[in-house]
């Protein structure tokens, strides 16, 4: 098994109407397209359920809306009704892109650094509207500290923008790399249990090594998720920071 198989971009149906203009379908398209049905699907079902008698499924939408909400307000100190709408859709995509990519032969959306990239643009833009919005000029002036000699207060002020522009690139990279070393390191472990020199034919050997690789999984599945909520903290974190007076 190739570590790195899952991480490939294969070109499923190439179409360029224009030289300069690339509209193959890829395995990366197909598994964006799904994973935005299904995001949009679960939304769509959660809003249905509110109109209905609630039941079991609802209970779950209505426990994971709460735990996000939650988070929101210890992040913010703020209503998280306000956030919510943005932040649930953002960590929905990073939570199923992640769990679906642990899955054998889907493809990990979250390893490839343009995906992550580009949620951590929408983040950063979203954080930067809302302190401009909370805040208007006063966001600016947050980028001068105060009580700094004026000799040493241009050399801050650029280093204080360039840590806040850099916001994007150290999220992305962050989830990117973790969703990739964990596939790679785990996907090894198993190819190297499968290897190992003992009587494969025989039955227990066989159920030994089927429990470790469902371990495994169980492991990456719980590291997918780490993972999603750390990403969480951390936009609720940004949003709070932007709309929060210091």
């Amino acid at each position: 098994m190739d570590p790195l198989s899952q991480f490939q971009i294969k070109t499923l149906w190439t179409f360029k109407p224009f030289s300069f203009l690339d509209l193959s379908i890829t395995n990366l398209t197909i598994t964006l397209v799904g994973l935005g049905l299904l995001v949009c699907f679960t939304g769509h079902l959660v809003a249905k359920q509110k109109k209905l008698v609630p039941n079991k499924i609802f209970t779950v939408f209505e426990l994971f809306y709460n735990f996000v909400a939650s988070v929101i307000k210890e992040q913010t100190h703020q209503d998280p009704r306000k956030y919510i709408p943005f932040v649930i859709t953002i960590f929905t995509f990073i939570l199923l892109g992640n769990a679906l990519g642990v899955i054998p032969f889907l493809f990990a959306v979250n390893s490839q650094i343009s995906i992550t990239t580009t949620l951590s643009l929408l983040v950063f833009f979203y954080v930067v509207f809302l302190g401009i919005k909370a805040k208007q000029i006063k966001f600016f002036r947050d980028f001068i500290p105060k009580d700094v000699p004026i000799a040493i207060l241009p050399l801050v002020v650029v280093i204080e923008l360039i840590s806040y522009l850099v916001r994007p690139a150290t999220l992305s990279m962050r989830l990117c790399i973790n969703m990739m070393a964990g596939h790679i390191m785990i996907k090894a472990i198993a190819s190297m249990a499968s290897m190992l020199p003992i009587q494969a034919t025989t039955i227990p050997a066989i159920i030994l090594i089927c429990f470790f690789n469902v371990g495994l999984l169980c492991f990456e599945f719980l590291v997918s998720g780490l993972q999603a909520y750390i990403f969480l903290i951390l936009t609720c974190n940004y949003i709070g920071d932007a709309i929060n007076s210091h």
